[in-house]
């Protein structure tokens, strides 16, 4: 079902669904790349950043550090 789906579509709509990937996961690559709270940025944003909310508070926690005592 989803091959058929993504057989119909054109190289200009896959390349746009890859962008819009890309920009999804912004918060996440963040921390990654920072090295920065990067398993709860992750979480939050595969289970609640399509919220919106949840993306922006991804994204603060991606570069916000936070201090271990």
């Amino acid at each position: 079902m989803v091959l058929a789906l993504i057989a119909n579509l054109g190289i200009f709509e896959l390349i746009f669904i890859l962008f819009l990937l890309g920009i999804y996961f912004i918060p996440s690559i963040i921390a990654w790349v920072k090295k920065n709270n990067f398993t709860l940025v992750i979480l939050i944003n595969v289970f609640a950043g399509w919220t919106g909310i949840g993306w922006i508070a991804a994204f603060v926690l991606s570069v916000v550090k936070i201090k271990s005592k």
